[in-house]
């Protein structure tokens, strides 16, 4: 099924379910008329790229380079690509964004499903003074992405205000109509997804930005990675930076239990990053995760992440999976993190190597570290492991309980040893 939400912005506390509509492709408004083509059309070459219309339906039938043009991203807030692009596993390749904008990437904003496609050799960079979201697949999207992967560069320097950002997506959502309950709520999904490349971003204001997204909200995550270098700076206020996500929220469903005969959990499984960040803030706080920077509910499962961490700021929150942990559940992760925090004045440091800082209501559980300490742990999260036990295999099934149908194994394996 194809999902066309209503934008509805959600607190963080309170939430009230009231509404998600569920469509076929072809979808029409109150009065009839039909806003998505049911038909599926095909795109050959850069032309037909450049020129698609935001309520149809494509498939690519070649791969298209874009022989480095400046690049104007499909759709924007007022007129999202609504149909569903499948690249039938071709690749768009070799272009560039220098423009200010508020969602830069091959999809500037979208509703429509993405599946089956390749974007590389992509090259975003400008300054800006606006909120911007930058990406190499969507800037900003309530669709499934399945099976896509990217590899490429962004570079954005906001002078006043925020930037999310990630190779594949800078804000992914689940929305929601005003008539949505629990029982009807499907939660966007990235499944098979992954991310290659570099991200530098500064900003007078908050930065969110992951290998793979900067912020999700209400989504779910599985058998995705990212192998990045994460570079970003906020002049003034937050940085949340982690190697696969920036930022997550994933509690819409808490407080249903009664409603629905489902978890409320949304997860996040089956994934890894494998990355150097270094982080500052020279306004409040650093929030940092060798996996996800900040996390606010649902689950972490069956995930691993080995990442080389520099932080500063006036306070730090660093842990080898995730930097902030409120009301989540940890279970079955590992890492191996080497951290080095640069002190400053009188700083405030939460550095552990699962989760840096966590709130009495989360919960970790068996979750194994091997750490390198240029600068001392504040706190102990999960438990000591070594290389030893990472270079066996039997140790991924017997001890954190991995299928390998679910999580490639042995390329964990080849990851920690490398």
């Amino acid at each position: 099924m194809k999902k066309i939400m209503i934008i509805v912005m959600l607190l963080l506390s309170g939430i009230t379910l009231i509404g998600c509509e569920e469509v076929t492709t072809a979808v029409t408004t109150a009065d009839g008329t039909v806003i998505v083509d049911p038909a599926i059309y095909p795109i050959a070459n850069a032309a037909d790229l450049s020129t698609i219309e935001m309520n149809k339906n494509y498939i690519l039938t070649a791969d298209i380079d874009l022989d480095g043009v400046e690049w104007v991203p499909l759709g924007n807030s007022v007129t999202p690509y609504l149909g569903t692009f499948d690249g039938d596993g071709y690749t768009i390749s070799n272009f560039q964004i220098t423009q200010s904008r508020n969602f830069n990437g091959l999809f500037g904003y979208a509703f429509g499903d993405i599946i089956d496609l390749s974007v590389t050799d992509f090259v975003i960079e400008y300054a800006t003074d606006i909120v911007t979201y930058a990406a190499g697949l969507v800037a900003y999207t309530s669709g499934d992405i399945t099976n896509c992967h990217v590899d490429g560069s962004i570079n954005v320097d906001n002078t006043v205000t925020n930037i999310f950002a990630g190779l594949l997506a800078g804000f992914v959502t689940s929305y929601i109509t005003n008539a949505t309950t629990a029982v009807d709520f499907v939660e966007t999904t990235i499944t098979s997804c992954s991310a290659l490349g570099t991200i530098t971003v500064i900003a007078d204001d908050f930065i969110y930005v992951g290998g793979l997204i900067g912020q999700i909200y209400n989504v779910a995550i599985d058998r995705c990675f990212a192998e990045t270098t994460i570079n970003a700076g906020s002049r003034t206020y937050r940085v949340y930076a982690g190697g696969l996500l920036g930022y997550n929220y994933g509690g819409i469903l808490y407080g249903h239990e009664e409603e629905i005969e489902r978890s409320t959990d949304i997860a996040i499984k089956n994934s890894y990053a494998i990355t150097t960040i270094a982080v500052s803030s020279l306004g409040t706080t650093v929030t940092v995760g060798g996996l996800i920077g900040y996390s606010h509910s649902g689950l972490i499962e069956n995930d691993y992440a080995i990442a080389t961490i520099t932080a500063i700021g006036p306070v730090v929150n660093a842990g080898g999976i995730i930097g902030e942990n409120w009301t989540g559940t940890l279970v079955n992760v590992v890492t191996k993190i080497t951290f080095t925090l640069t002190p400053s004045g009188n700083q405030e440091t939460n550095w552990s190597a699962i989760a840096g800082f966590q709130d009495g209501r989360s919960v970790i559980n068996n979750a194994y570290h091997l750490t390198t300490l240029v600068t001392p742990m504040t706190s102990e999260t999960g438990s000591p492991i070594t290389i030893t036990s990472l270079a066996n295999v039997n140790w991924y099934h017997d001890t954190l309980n991995w299928d390998e149908t679910q999580t490639d194994i042995s390329k964990a394996v080849a990851n920690f040893t490398h």
